[in-house]
């Protein structure tokens, strides 16, 4: 009887350990989802990737390193950096070159808007992953 006593208390602590790191493992990778989600990384387009006009599109890539590269296939048209302003989900653009200038972005979750001297630009998101496509 003594035996007894001695496994099933064993027997609950062990049951208890597997699941407390069962759930400690769901929570870090439901934190580290959530963490990409809610960040502007990945690639947008200007088109549907998928059509015959997906060539004529313009492409905004985001790096997690805060760097970004808006482009056309087989030609890039900026690259530089970006910086989250102090309100959330707006972000100025830092281009390279000396003679552009900063512009702004602003991160609608599935979308982003580029707001440049030339207009309004809506870029849709097609992956999570920064995507070069034919560019060089």
């Amino acid at each position: 009887m003594n035996t007894r006593k001695v496994r099933l208390p064993t027997l609950l602590l062990g049951l208890g350990l597997v699941l407390s790191l069962g759930l400690n493992a769901l929570l870090l990778t439901r934190e580290k989802t959530a963490s990409l989600a809610d960040s502007p990384i990945g690639t947008y387009s200007t088109v549907n990737v998928t059509s015959p006009a997906a060539v004529d599109g313009c492409y905004l890539t985001l790096e997690q390193s805060g760097t970004y590269c808006l482009y056309r296939q087989s030609e890039t048209l900026e690259e530089g950096r970006y910086e989250e302003m102090g309100q959330q989900n707006c972000y100025t653009l830092h281009p390279d070159s000396s003679t552009a200038s900063n512009t702004q972005l602003i991160w609608a979750g599935e979308c982003v808007y580029w707001l440049s001297q030339d207009g309004i630009l809506r870029f849709s998101k097609f992956s999570d992953i920064p995507t070069y496509i034919n560019a060089s």
